[in-house]
């Protein structure tokens, strides 16, 4: 029953919306809509897929990195953490 208690449907998916920014269209420039939401600081992904570079997706965001930060009280407990976290590769990269 998509007709059934439609606000909160639109209300939930204009949140959505703003949450999910990027680039909306490629000539942004030009649109004449007056909402039209843009992200100002976009990140590149830490994985590209191969055609990634091809089509010069850096022009065109798409999004923002995560980024997650571990707190402790103690010293010790921050060791603890860290060495969990390192055991089960949270912390690895590559060159």
């Amino acid at each position: 029953m998509p007709d059934c208690n439609q606000s909160p449907r639109n209300m939930y998916q204009c949140q959505m919306g703003k949450q999910t920014m990027g680039t909306p269209c490629h000539n942004w420039q030009l649109q004449s809509q007056t909402k039209l939401y843009r992200l100002q600081t976009p990140a590149a992904p830490f994985f590209r897929p191969v055609h990634y570079d091809n089509i010069n997706m850096d022009e065109f965001a798409m999004g923002t990195n995560a980024i997650v930060a571990v707190i402790s009280y103690t010293v010790s407990e921050a060791y603890f953490i860290f060495r969990i976290l390192f055991i089960y590769s949270w912390f690895h990269g590559g060159e």
